[in-house]
């Protein structure tokens, strides 16, 4: 997802933070699964 788009601009500041915030836990989620398919 490109940031600066104008899409992305007009929405607003909680949105964003919602946006973020699930981003973030994904990401984690998808670290936790990698972890446990080294173990």
């Amino acid at each position: 997802m490109k940031i600066y788009t104008p899409e992305w601009l007009s929405l607003s500041k909680e949105i964003k933070i919602k946006l973020i915030r699930l981003a973030i836990l994904e990401t984690k989620e998808k670290l936790n699964a990698l972890r446990l398919q080294n173990l």
